[in-house]
């Protein structure tokens, strides 16, 4: 099974952590998760590096806020990156707008 995980914003905070965290207990079962961002810090990757997790961000932290921002931009990113996810767990009001309409059928 495939999990991709949808955040809008990737910097050390709880939301993130409680993804890192839930990824990590996932593996254990032998689920891999994929982490696609919105936007991204220098201190958001490395905690997710801490946590064995790469990160796949669609802009970096001078970009629009896409934590509450709706971004179709940001949508049309993420629908070939989806392809392949048979869950997608969208994190913060930007990460589950932008996932909605680029999940595929099914999904």
């Amino acid at each position: 099974m495939q999990v991709t995980r949808v955040m809008a914003k990737l910097e050390p905070g709880g939301a993130q952590l409680g993804a890192f965290w839930l990824t990590a207990a996932l593996r254990r079962h032998g689920i891999e998760s994929r982490l696609l961002a919105g936007m991204s810090t220098p201190a958001g990757v490395a905690l997710a590096a801490e946590h064995d997790i790469e990160v796949e961000a669609f802009c970096g932290a001078k970009g629009d806020d896409l934590q509450w921002t709706p971004s179709p931009r940001f949508a049309d990113w993420l629908a070939p990156r989806l392809e392949d996810a048979d869950l997608i767990h969208g994190h913060m009001f930007g990460g589950w707008w932008a996932a909605a309409p680029a999940a595929p059928p099914g999904t």
